[in-house]
């Protein structure tokens, strides 16, 4: 199961190797971040215990979970020190 999950991010891990190479993206494990992401986007553990959801529900849960990760995958700058 585990190698499946590796098989399926990989997309998704190499995509975010590369945005951290060229400064689009923090993130220091690609591959936990891509099961993070994938974690979101699916609706996690929700997916499993409730009825599906519809294709509005859907599209509303990815669009979250790309807020949230994006954000918070973004490049900052150091806060500034204040004396």
């Amino acid at each position: 199961m585990n190698n499946g999950l590796k098989r399926t991010l990989a997309p998704m891990i190499d995509y975010f190797e590369r945005a951290g190479e060229v400064g689009i993206l923090a993130i220091e494990d690609a591959e936990a971040g891509a099961r993070v992401f994938a974690e979101l986007a699916s609706g996690g553990l929700a997916a499993f215990m409730c009825s599906p959801a519809s294709p509005d529900e859907q599209a509303v849960t990815l669009r979250f979970a790309l807020d949230i990760f994006l954000l918070g995958a973004s490049p900052r700058q150091p806060a500034p020190h204040h004396k």
